[in-house]
């Protein structure tokens, strides 16, 4: 994963192959839940670098 469109491309397609019983719903929640974690992280080192005064280096957001 590279940007933020690609992150949200993967979770519509986990909610499309769950509608069309393509994927397991314990498999996309597992895919949705490291995504979760992946934001989780950004957000906290976009917080660090404005607590701090930095630009955020985080690549996903362009």
């Amino acid at each position: 994963m590279k940007t933020m469109l690609e992150i949200r491309e993967i979770l519509c397609d986990q909610m499309d192959a769950i509608k069309d019983d393509k994927i397991t719903p314990n498999k996309a929640n597992s895919i949705i839940n490291a995504v979760g974690k992946l934001l989780h992280s950004i957000r906290i080192e976009l917080e660090y670098a404005k607590l701090t005064g930095r630009t955020p280096s985080t690549k996903m957001l362009g």
